[in-house]
């Protein structure tokens, strides 16, 4: 109803009985209540789950109350060359963002918050441009910040704080590598962290690895069921299925991303709280050897152009790659994530219904990559405007 609607129009003959009343109004609803208490409670105990879920930031709901589109969450360095520098692109296409993740702390040992890079630039502009921002907290050395029970209090404390001084909307927990023996007390970590955002209405996500295809000893230490308990999302690192250890291939090939996808889900990872994580850049090898370099996406395309390489696609793994040769006779060769590789990627985000996508990182991607991932979820182009 309008403010005006009482004061203004219609609302003048009220005073002269024409037109409802609504006092007489309110006696109604009280008499109602009165002949039905149970239905009457009933509704107020919704009412009061309802309004403690959006003051709690809780998720509890979102399989029923979800999202329209997909949503994208987007990582975040400064970056250090022309061509993977961070705040020229999320100026460029922060309208494709929904969640904007830098990272920006580190967790040490004894519990204490070490900030990194930390840009007031970005802040200012993920703000004019109502940009939640979830920065993201890696880990320093040692594990004291999980086994010892003081040091955990002072590092979920200290979380805390930073997000309440600096207005942040949530958090992303980014601690690895962990050993399979800190599974219990990881997940104790992160359900201390939740306890103190959520009553603020602060989202909590974690960043884990995949299960399929990767050592227990890397992805042992994560408890995705629980996890997604206490969680807002579960970021999905669905890349580096081949990396500088390995020898030349595929970063993320689809098939093996969609297992991954399908173990989370038949884990107990509801799909509404999954993001699947998308890579913007990929790895340049010396001929079949490991010891790879890291490339950005923009950076992989120059280097095919400057060497006159033809830039493939290999269907089976819905990967890019090519070889050129830097003035020797062993070839080089270069797997990356672009557009058209992203956009398969994305799909599957929306064949499995998951809550969206997570792209490592900003500043690494091209125009091109937007577009393609944008076509893929079917957003209609732009997310904000």
């Amino acid at each position: 109803m309008a403010v005006n609607d009482w004061g203004s129009g219609q609302g003048q003959d009220r005073g002269q009985g024409q037109g409802p009343y609504p006092g007489r109004n309110w006696r109604k609803v009280l008499f109602w209540l009165q002949k039905h208490p149970l239905p009457a409670v009933v509704a107020l105990l919704v009412i009061v789950a309802v309004g403690v879920t959006m003051l709690r930031g809780r998720t509890w709901m979102s399989g029923i109350i979800r999202p329209h589109t997909p949503q994208v969450v987007a990582f975040y360095q400064s970056g250090w060359t022309d061509l993977d520098q961070g705040l020229p692109a999320l100026k460029a296409n922060y309208q494709h963002i929904d969640i904007l993740s830098p990272f920006w702390y580190t967790v040490e040992s004894d519990g204490s918050i070490r900030p990194r890079d930390v840009d007031p630039a970005v802040i200012a502009f993920a703000k004019q441009k109502r940009i939640p921002i979830h920065p993201l907290f890696n880990k320093g050395e040692g594990t004291a910040m999980l086994t010892d029970p003081a040091a955990r209090a002072r590092a979920a404390r200290g979380i805390a704080d930073i997000v309440d001084q600096n207005g942040y909307a949530g958090v992303n927990i980014d601690l690895q590598p962990l050993t399979p023996d800190l599974r219990d007390e990881f997940t104790a970590f992160v359900r201390d962290v939740a306890n103190r955002l959520h009553p603020q209405g602060k989202m909590v996500s974690v960043s884990l690895f995949p299960k399929v295809g990767v050592p227990a000893q890397v992805t042992a230490a994560y408890d995705q069921r629980t996890l997604a308990r206490y969680c807002d999302f579960l970021m999905l690192m669905a890349y580096d299925r081949h990396s500088t250890g390995s020898p030349p291939g595929p970063v993320a090939p689809a098939d093996w991303v969609e297992e991954n996808i399908k173990w989370s889900l038949s884990n107990g990872v509801p799909r509404h709280k999954l993001v699947l994580g998308i890579a913007t850049y990929g790895y340049d090898w010396h001929d079949s050897q490991p010891g790879a370099q890291t490339v950005g996406l923009k950076e992989a395309v120059q280097k095919a152009r400057a060497t006159g390489a033809d830039i493939r696609y290999d269907n089976s793994t819905k990967s890019l790659f090519f070889s050129y040769y830097p003035g020797q006779s062993v070839p080089r060769n270069v797997w990356f994530e672009g557009g058209d590789s992203a956009m398969q990627k994305a799909e599957l985000a929306r064949k499995y219904g998951l809550m969206g996508v997570g792209i490592w990182r900003v500043g690494y991607e091209s125009g091109y990559f937007w577009q393609k991932l944008e076509e893929a979820l079917n957003r209609g182009g732009k997310a904000r405007h």
